[in-house]
């Protein structure tokens, strides 16, 4: 059971999530802040010299701190979205 539990554990690790009518401010590692909308989900992967956020579902604010050697890049479906510092959604 420890093995399965940490099997799970290790792969829903740095993913956020929220219910249909909740919202969520996730502040990440790198000093960036996402506001995740009603029913959404997202992934969040920093390797190597890259900040990556996968946006499986929903909508986010992201605010996302100035790193001009590792770009945040955020997919969402087809859409690919690089900064290096700003604010969208």
């Amino acid at each position: 059971a420890l093995v399965i539990g940490g099997g799970f554990w290790w792969t829903q690790r740095g993913v956020f999530e929220t219910r249909v009518g909740e919202q969520r401010v996730v502040q990440l590692a790198d000093g960036s802040r996402v506001s995740l909308d009603t029913d959404s989900r997202m992934r969040v992967r920093f390797v190597g010299e890259e900040r990556r956020i996968d946006l499986e579902q929903g909508q986010a604010l992201f605010t996302v701190a100035r790193d001009a050697d590792r770009p945040f890049v955020v997919r969402a479906g087809v859409t690919q979205v690089t900064a290096l510092g700003t604010v969208f959604d």
